[in-house]
């Protein structure tokens, strides 16, 4: 399972799941970065887990700052940069507007989704 680290999708929780049931990735709005990537791949060569899901959420706050520095035209303040640099090819084709939220949610599951298919 490869998620959000936001609090409220606990996999495990949503899925009715004892502790070493999923294997669970967890990044800020499950961006995809080479450590994300690395254990994704470690789980499917190593552990044979069948199959990858990606979970995303509703008012993902991740989502909404990549946005919210699109929308004023400035970086993010250092790491958080980043962040915004992962996510923000999801919806890079389509122009960035205040209610465009949960629009980009789904926009930034759909990319992640094509960016693990297209992965060796």
């Amino acid at each position: 399972m490869f998620a959000c680290s936001d609090s409220r999708e606990a996999p495990e929780i949503i899925f009715d799941r004892g502790l070493g049931d999923l294997f669970v990735v967890r990044t800020a709005g499950h961006a995809l970065d080479r450590a994300a990537l690395g254990s994704i791949a470690f789980s499917i060569e190593y552990l044979r887990v069948p199959l990858v899901a990606v979970m995303g959420h509703e008012r993902c706050g991740a989502v909404k700052a990549t946005l919210e520095a699109l929308q004023n035209h400035q970086r993010a303040p250092d790491a958080l940069q980043s962040l915004v640099n992962l996510i923000r090819p999801a919806f890079d084709d389509y122009p960035v507007t205040p209610d465009m939220l949960d629009f980009a949610i789904q926009a930034n599951i759909r990319y992640t989704v094509r960016h693990l298919v297209q992965t060796p």
